[in-house]
């Protein structure tokens, strides 16, 4: 089995990025693939990738926002 990793900052992720390594942003992705070609899982759930930022004129989402951060956020207008 894969070693998993839970990185704190993107530098962290970058030390672990080989052809071995899978990057895995959540979701039920794991589920099919075959984990035994893999060294290791860098989990990225761990980053602060979750932010959305209100630009003059749009929002600007990360990379894991979620629909629920979506739904929940005070400056996404209801439709």
């Amino acid at each position: 089995m894969p070693e998993y990793i839970y990185p704190q900052n993107v530098e962290e992720v970058i030390s672990h990025l080989k052809p071995s390594s899978l990057l895995y942003a959540g979701g039920t992705g794991l589920y099919k693939r075959n984990l035994q070609r893999f060294d290791c899982i860098v989990d990225l759930q761990s980053l602060n990738c979750q932010n959305i930022i209100k630009s003059r004129d749009y929002l600007i989402f990360d990379a894991m926002v979620t629909m629920a951060h979506i739904i929940e956020h005070p400056e996404v207008p209801d439709t």
